[in-house]
């Protein structure tokens, strides 16, 4: 009895040693595109970073869009959060949380208004997350 319970032992270390070397983890890819659609027509200055990667500060004209690629941590963890500006005010949001799925959204546009994200690349943007706060300057 003991010999075939260390032969099944000895069958399922091969099987588990077999799968593991044989796996591959996949994390997908994620894009994260931000465009300025400020009425206005002003550039937007929009500057993004997680906590071991600064994607420094991009100058968005109207229209204009700025992305990165990323792969999420295979523990979890990755965050990703903006700061965006323009002549009347400043805002942050978080871009993306891999912990959050509701926070997910990896398609933003700034507008008048403030920052909104959707999933996908099409659609109408489902989600108001951010509203601009008004920089006052005092006049001459």
């Amino acid at each position: 009895m003991a010999i075939t319970i260390h032969r099944a032992l000895l069958v399922a270390t091969v099987v588990l040693a077999t799968v593991i070397r044989n796996s591959v983890v996949v994390v997908d890819a994620r894009e994260i595109q931000i465009s300025n659609q400020v009425s206005l027509k002003m550039a937007v200055i929009v500057h993004c970073a997680s906590k071991d990667s600064d994607l420094g500060a991009h100058l968005l004209g109207y229209n204009d869009t700025v992305s990165w690629y990323f792969e999420p941590n295979l523990f979890g963890g990755t965050l990703f959060w903006c700061n965006a500006a323009f002549r009347d005010g400043r805002l942050s949001f978080v871009a993306y949380d891999q912990e959050s799925d509701l926070t997910q959204l990896q398609y933003w546009v700034v507008d008048e208004k403030g920052a909104y994200g959707r999933r996908s690349s099409s659609g109408p943007y489902a989600r108001f997350v951010a509203q601009w706060m008004r920089v006052w300057v005092p006049g001459p």
